[in-house]
């Protein structure tokens, strides 16, 4: 995928484990880490509607990695070692490694979940073990569901950008007379940040523009298309996502 088409697609992320613990017959603690992978495509096209129309989804794919634990006291008393310990295994996996995985990107931020399951567990067996992780195995089984979202909008604006069709305005000083107002909510454009001209040297606010592009590829005062920067940039044409076959 090009550079600018990827700046302007987010991945979304779905999925709580079945947790389950075993006695592991040896004294060490291990996490396994395994099931299935189930990615498609989304595109939000100017224009289009406010859902994004799903483009692609990919057959399941299964995962499994294995993991020993090297300080299994601290992952089952700590929440946050044992979310982040979750969270490194994930990225350590084949498949899901191809994705960030970074908190902002879950719908629920599931490693904070099982982590809280885990360490409550552990924490109401303590009269039990006494305390100390020993030979504990913990079993996630995952079915890991990727959302990959284009916004046609966002990338449209970042083309003419990249194009040197935006140039930023630094302030009115630098506008001409009849550009010191944004034509989309008439507010000075130099008491915002963010503004930005278009090719035909009209200019908005970038919080005022973007929205506007959801709705269609033209300037909102002349009417002149922006598409071809967008085509340009990614090389596919307005409505596909590109690199999709």
């Amino acid at each position: 995928m090009p550079p600018l088409a990827a700046a302007a697609t987010e991945c979304r992320l779905i999925g709580v484990p079945e947790v389950s613990f075993e006695t592991s017959p040896s004294k060490n603690c291990s996490v396994r880490l395994h099931g299935e992978l189930i990615v498609n495509y989304r595109l939000r096209r100017v224009g289009g509607p406010k859902v994004p129309t799903i483009l692609h989804d990919e057959p399941p794919r299964k995962f499994e990695q294995s993991f020993e634990l090297y300080d299994p006291d601290t992952f089952f008393l700590s929440y946050t070692a044992c979310r982040d310990t979750l969270l490194q295994m994930l990225t350590q996996t084949p498949l899901l490694r191809e994705f960030d995985l970074g908190a902002d990107n879950w719908d629920i931020f599931t490693p904070g979940i099982i982590a809280m399951i885990i360490v409550d567990w552990f924490r109401r067996g303590t009269d039990q073990h006494g305390g100390v992780a020993v030979g504990i195995d913990l079993n996630l089984r995952w079915v890991m569901r990727v959302r990959i979202i284009y916004s046609e909008p966002k990338a449209l604006l970042l083309a003419c950008v990249q194009a040197g069709a935006v140039a930023p305005c630094q302030s009115s000083m630098a506008l001409p007379p009849a550009a010191e107002c944004c034509s989309v909510c008439m507010e000075d454009l130099a008491a915002r940040v963010g503004a930005v001209r278009l090719p035909c040297s009209h200019c908005f606010h970038r919080g005022c523009i973007l929205p506007w592009f959801y709705k269609v590829a033209t300037c909102p005062i002349c009417r002149r298309h922006m598409g071809k920067y967008l085509v340009a940039a990614t090389n596919t044409p307005m409505g596909m996502f590109p690199g999709l076959r």
